[in-house]
């Protein structure tokens, strides 16, 4: 991954640019949304949904480099991160990650 960000050579692009956007974003933009429909066919997040949030918020923390740049872990913390992001779309407001908003707006919890 860390190739992909290292391929334009012009200082001067706009934030924009392909060249500037990490795989990561897409690939939220696109798990987010399903995980927010599994969450939905449940009712939205349940107890089991938040005690997942505050575990997986360490974990995220200790190794988020292995997401941003190939590790051991890339795959299940990027998913991890993902289904966080859709039990936070829930909360009034939603959640921001990297300029992309996520809220459930029918969310009745």
């Amino acid at each position: 991954m860390s190739d992909l960000l290292d391929t334009h050579r012009d200082a001067n692009c706009s934030p924009t640019c392909p060249c500037r956007i990490h795989p990561l974003i897409p690939f939220l933009e696109c798990a987010v949304t399903l995980e927010i429909m599994e969450l939905r066919k449940q009712g939205g997040p349940i107890d089991l949904d938040y005690e997942f949030l505050e575990q997986f918020g360490w974990r995220f923390a200790s190794k988020a480099d292995q997401v941003l740049y190939k590790g051991k872990e890339t795959a299940t913390l990027a998913g991890g991160l993902a289904r966080a992001l859709a039990i936070m779309a829930f909360v009034p407001g939603g959640v921001r990650f990297d300029g992309v908003h996520f809220e459930e707006k029918g969310a009745s919890r």
